[in-house]
């Protein structure tokens, strides 16, 4: 038997079209899922959300030449609370406008620019889920992040892209 206890049979969170299984370490259930197992027979969507961002929808624009594209011509909202706010927003959005919600989330990617915004990233997002979706807190994801990438614009501080899944009506 392994030293590692990567998640527990016994406690996986059934939904309907996957199941969770939580991850774990030796002393502690960890903040994001080992797996999140799909069951095709129930799938009735599979839902590959872009990766959103920041952007501030009311000033942004794409740049229009080759010059705007290397000045990092567009605009994002405040900080990494901020962004990340939007970023959740947009995918609640989103989910909403496609037939699907948050709590049909399967597995979540995290882009951070600064390796030290993960703790502000965490406790804005954690805001969000407890006042939008809280089986999100209770019941994390599947998940990956990468810290210290390079994003689109300059005062881009975070991107996040999900797959989401919706039961087949029984």
């Amino acid at each position: 038997m392994s030293k590692y206890k990567q998640y527990c049979r016994s406690e996986p969170v059934a939904y309907p079209a996957f199941t969770v299984h939580p991850y774990y370490h030796k002393l502690e259930r960890m903040p994001w899922a080992a797996a999140s197992v799909i069951e095709m027979g129930k799938v009735d969507k599979f839902i590959y959300l872009s990766g959103e961002t920041g952007r501030d929808p009311d000033t942004d624009r794409e740049p229009q030449t080759w010059d705007e594209e290397r000045q990092g011509v567009g605009k994002v909202v405040g900080g990494i609370k901020e962004q990340t706010i939007a970023v959740w927003t947009r995918i609640k959005e989103i989910l909403d406008d496609v037939g699907a919600g948050l709590d049909d989330i399967a597995f979540i990617n995290y882009y951070l620019v600064n390796r030290d915004d993960w703790w502000d990233m965490w406790h804005a997002q954690a805001e969000f889920f407890e006042q939008n979706c809280p089986d999100l807190l209770e019941n994390p994801r599947a998940a990956t992040l990468l810290k210290g990438v390079q994003l689109d614009l300059p005062n881009m501080l975070i991107e996040i892209d999900i797959v989401a899944v919706t039961a087949k009506d029984n």
